[in-house]
């Protein structure tokens, strides 16, 4: 007869009085029995991965078989529920009639619906709201967000206003240099958790920081890549802006420098 220590994220527990032979299926159906209720809330045998030196031990194996010995460690690991996502809810863009309207009752709102003029044939690919310069000139962009008000928020991908700044060819170029990321720090918590469970300081952080210290996907992580060769690694520059996302900064181009000098 042997005694094992089973850890959980929620805590963990002594099992007394195993045999050698029982299989791993058995000693789960044991945890749930023991523990469904409490701090430990044990699921069904088939949400549980019972883990012994880094590994998932198969269900219908004797832990004798497994090298489980009297006074060992196992990490019980819970099976995450996957909820599918909503369905998404596609809202169509506004049509040429819908943006004239709109434009139309931020004239008359301003007073200056005399001067809208009749539309101009659009090229193929291209719509285009014959408006007069002095109703837009230097307030393209506060009349685009106006409209964008009017039409209850929708983007008004392509369109391009006569008599802009825009069509002027005075808008800015810019080029986008990428800040370094830092990665949060992981919990001194966190890290306890991962080291007690056999796992190294140098992984186990980096684990937690690929995965925005969620425990879970971190223990995840660790099953999966801690015996990889580069599992010691740092986390990459593009990992992490694959996780944290791009920091980016802008600074005009030539062609806004070449404006402002003449």
């Amino acid at each position: 007869m042997m005694e094992v220590t089973v850890k959980t994220l929620r805590g963990s527990c002594i099992i007394s009085g195993l045999s050698e032979v029982l299989t791993v299926a058995q000693l789960q159906s044991m945890l749930h029995e023991q523990h469904k209720g409490g701090p430990l809330q044990v699921p069904a045998p088939a949400e549980q991965r019972l883990v012994y030196c880094q590994e998932v031990l198969p269900c219908d194996a004797a832990l004798q078989q497994l090298g489980v010995t009297n006074g060992d460690q196992l990490v019980l690991l819970f099976s995450r529920k996957i909820r599918a996502p909503p369905e998404p809810q596609a809202t169509p863009a506004p049509d040429a009639a819908t943006i004239r309207a709109a434009i139309t009752e931020e004239a008359r709102r301003r007073g200056l619906e005399h001067t809208l003029r009749e539309e101009r044939p659009a090229a193929a690919g291209r719509r285009t709201l014959a408006l007069p310069a002095e109703l837009l000139g230097a307030a393209d962009e506060q009349l685009l967000s106006l409209l964008e008000q009017a039409l209850g928020g929708q983007l008004l991908g392509g369109l391009r206003i006569s008599g802009s700044a825009h069509d002027a060819g005075a808008e800015e170029e810019e080029e986008e240099e990428e800040d370094e990321i830092q990665a949060p720090e992981p919990s001194a918590a966190h890290m306890s958790q991962l080291t007690d469970m056999g796992f190294s300081e140098t992984i186990a952080r980096k684990a937690l920081i690929l995965t925005r210290s969620n425990i879970q996907l971190a223990l995840e992580w660790l099953l999966e890549n801690s015996e990889a060769p580069n599992a010691a690694n740092p986390p990459t520059q593009e990992q992490l802006r694959h996780i944290y996302g791009r920091r980016r900064r802008h600074r005009a181009g030539t062609a806004a420098a070449a404006t402002t000098a003449a």
